[in-house]
C-alpha cells in the first residue's frame, strides 16, 4: 500500500471519528455539562474536523515530487490532533463521568497546539522550497 493510500485511509478514519465524537458530544454529553465543557467540547471537535479535512488534501496533493515533506507534514499534524483534541475529550470525559486525570494531560492542548502550527508551517516551507512540488510530473 502507498504512503499515499494509507494517509488518504487514515485522513477519512480521522474524519469519521470527528463527526462520530461530535454526535456523542451533542447528544450524549452536552445535556450533563457545565457551558465552559461544551465549550471545550466544541472547540476539540472543531480542530479535529478541520485538521482532519486539511489532511485528507494534504494526503490528495502527494505525488512522487512532495512526498516526502508532505509525509513529515501529515504526520505532525496527526500527533497534532491526538494531542490537542485529545487532551480536551479527556478533561470533558473526566468532568462528565467524575474521574482524575492524570496530570500531563492538560499541557497536552498547547503542544498539540504547537504541533499543528510545525506541521502547517512545514507545508508552507516545502512548498515555498519548490514552487513546482504540488503539480505532479508525469
Amino acid at each position: 500500500m502507498t504512503s499515499k493510500r494509507k494517509c488518504l485511509i487514515v485522513s477519512c478514519f480521522l474524519i469519521a471519528t470527528a463527526i462520530g465524537l461530535g454526535a456523542f458530544g451533542a447528544h450524549i454529553l452536552n445535556p450533563g455539562l457545565e457551558e465552559k465543557y461544551v465549550r471545550t467540547l466544541s472547540t476539540a471537535n472543531l480542530y479535529f474536523l478541520f485538521h482532519g479535512l486539511g489532511l485528507f488534501v494534504l494526503a490528495s496533493l502527494m505525488n512522487p515530487t512532495n512526498i516526502a515533506f508532505l509525509k513529515w507534514s501529515y504526520w505532525i499534524l496527526v500527533v497534532g490532533i491526538v494531542l490537542f483534541s485529545g487532551s480536551l475529550y479527556g478533561i470533558v470525559l473526566s468532568k462528565f463521568w467524575g474521574f482524575a486525570l492524570p496530570g500531563f494531560v492538560g499541557p497536552c492542548t498547547p503542544i498539540g497546539g504547537m504541533f499543528f502550527m510545525i506541521g502547517w508551517l512545514s507545508v508552507g516551507y516545502g512548498f515555498l522550497k519548490d514552487a513546482n512540488a504540488v503539480i505532479s510530473k508525469k
